[in-house]
């Protein structure tokens, strides 16, 4: 299956603020999951969840997973080839991300459920961390 015919497939749609696109494919009181779409030239914007977050790479190109642990930048590619198809973003932990090529198809899962999203600016998180020099620019300002 190819990107246009997955997004209409599962009913993708723009996810305001962070970028990409997303539709629900459960959800309850303690918890929920989506399928995630990083299209290029789009991103995931720079955000944090109070909640822990596991990404699952499901299919498309590798997917560049940023993370910001311990003061440090952390990046974990994604993908069905490499041994690495899934990463879990501590809670409170900020993140961002990006395909590698053309698209990647994500679930990503949280407990217990959503419940708020905080997106930060490219001035503030560089002031957050001063030592981290090759923070990835991927904001939507």
């Amino acid at each position: 299956m190819n990107k246009d015919e997955l997004i209409a497939k599962l009913d993708l749609q723009p996810l305001e603020g962070e970028g990409g696109l997303y539709s629900a494919i459960y959800r309850d009181e303690l918890s929920n999951a989506i399928y995630f779409m990083v299209v290029s030239p789009d991103f995931s914007a720079w955000h944090r969840l109070p909640q822990a977050e596991l990404w699952l790479h499901l299919s498309g190109d590798p997917l560049l997973l940023h993370t910001i642990e311990n003061g440090q930048l952390v990046s974990n590619q994604l993908d069905q080839e490499g041994k690495t198809l899934s990463y879990q973003v501590p809670a409170n932990t900020w993140m961002a991300a990006e395909s590698l090529g053309s698209y990647s198809l994500l679930s990503c899962f949280l407990a217990p459920a959503f419940s708020t999203m905080e997106l930060i600016g490219k001035d503030e998180l560089i002031s957050q961390f001063p030592n981290i020099a090759n923070l990835p620019e991927l904001f939507h300002e």
